[in-house]
């Protein structure tokens, strides 16, 4: 963790960020009191520049997932991040490919590249142990039980304290001020997207991973989602537009998968109730694009497809998800004029009901009015009204 907001901001000059590390450093002795809350041992270190670190070590290797879901659940337990610390949690992914050897890691002791000056393990005083290498050999290490009662507590306690949580879910699009009705209609139909892009409109950051997830979305909805990008990012601090560019033109050739997304964002998407349901083609995996479809302007949307689809058969998918497009949007139409022509019939019945009564009253079938002659004639058992001019 570290107050990366603030070296952005100042340069990193050290006499203005120095009040700051002292925040960085109570919020990590904050984060170390609360593990050992949850019967789980914590060490903090000095990053050899402006963070700490707080180590976990195990007893034996466990699962990545494991390993990120613990950290959540020990920031969670802890409170509310003070505004100013960035906080990355390593990993940053649950999985990786087997040929991706995944994001490097700087160990305890090493020297840090900007500072050249080496990582030391420190007390709750933010004193270094003089001996690191006899404290190394101190710590605890964590048993996996533990660990995964600490998941299961917090899965628990993050969905119960989150399932009536709006807060970035329902705030109105038109604070984002988006002109395209495509990029509209993915923020509308995935509430995971749209939660990205208004935490990188109010808080001016994104950790690494939500930014990848924004990029293989929104980055797959031609021209249009290219400029989203470079808008939502814009919203960042550390915004470089070459960099952006850089990320848009090696994205992968395929979007992500909603399975995925519910992977990686576990709590985030059980809070909202994350379930969108997509009637597809053969070869083609559900993908947040896929509310993209809806609009006229898809044609340069990717589809979601597995990598041996021939371009022949991602035309007949694309033009099958259109035509279903547009069946059901015809239908609904259709279904809405049904209910207005029901709504219709029963008040023009009500009204010949009336005039009914009216005429009946006075005995008669024909009545002069401003319009003309209104007229009352019976044919085959139904009442039928005309006026004639």
């Amino acid at each position: 963790m570290c107050v990366k907001k603030i070296l952005i901001e100042t340069g990193g000059e050290p006499e203005k960020i120095k009040n700051f590390v002292v925040t960085t450093h109570n919020y990590a002795v904050k984060i170390k009191r609360t593990s050992e809350q949850c019967g789980l041992f914590a060490y903090i270190e000095d990053s050899g520049y402006r963070g700490r670190h707080v180590w976990f070590f195990f007893q034996r290797w466990i699962p990545a997932q494991d390993a990120v879901l613990l950290a959540r659940a020990i920031i969670y337990k802890a409170g509310k991040v003070p505004n100013d610390i960035t906080i990355d949690v390593f990993p940053l992914n649950a999985k990786r490919k087997p040929d991706n050897e995944g994001q490097r890691i700087r160990l305890p002791l090493l020297k840090h590249y900007k500072t050249n000056k080496k990582s030391r393990f420190i007390d709750d005083d933010g004193v270094s142990f003089l001996d690191q290498g006899s404290y190394i050999e101190t710590l605890c290490k964590n048993s996996y039980e533990n660990v995964k009662e600490v998941i299961r507590v917090y899965d628990k306690n993050y969905i119960n304290n989150n399932q009536n949580n709006e807060n970035w879910i329902n705030k109105p699009l038109d604070d984002l001020k988006i002109e395209s009705e495509v990029i509209k209609d993915v923020l509308n139909g995935c509430k995971l997207t749209r939660y990205l892009c208004f935490k990188a409109k109010d808080t001016g950051y994104l950790i690494h991973s939500e930014r990848l997830t924004l990029l293989f979305i929104i980055g797959h909805i031609g021209d249009l989602g290219k400029s989203f990008i470079h808008q939502i990012m814009s919203w960042t601090l550390n915004y470089k537009y070459s960099i952006t560019e850089k990320f848009i033109n090696n994205m992968p050739s395929r979007p992500v998968s909603c399975l995925k997304i519910r992977d990686e964002y576990k709590q985030i998407t059980a809070s909202f109730n994350c379930n969108c349901y997509f009637k597809l083609p053969k070869k083609c995996y559900p993908s947040p694009v896929l509310h993209a479809m809806s609009s006229l302007e898809n044609e340069k949307v990717t589809l979601p497809v597995s990598s041996n689809t021939s371009y022949e058969k991602i035309n007949e998918i694309k033009e099958e998800i259109n035509i279903n497009k547009s069946a059901l949007m015809l239908a609904n139409k259709l279904l809405e004029l049904k209910k207005q022509f029901r709504s219709l019939d029963k008040d023009i019945k009500h009204y010949e009901n009336k005039l009914s009564l009216l005429f009946d009253s006075i005995n008669v079938d024909r009545l002069d009015i401003e319009m003309g002659v209104l007229v009352r004639k019976n044919q085959e058992g139904k009442c039928i009204w005309s006026i004639e001019i």
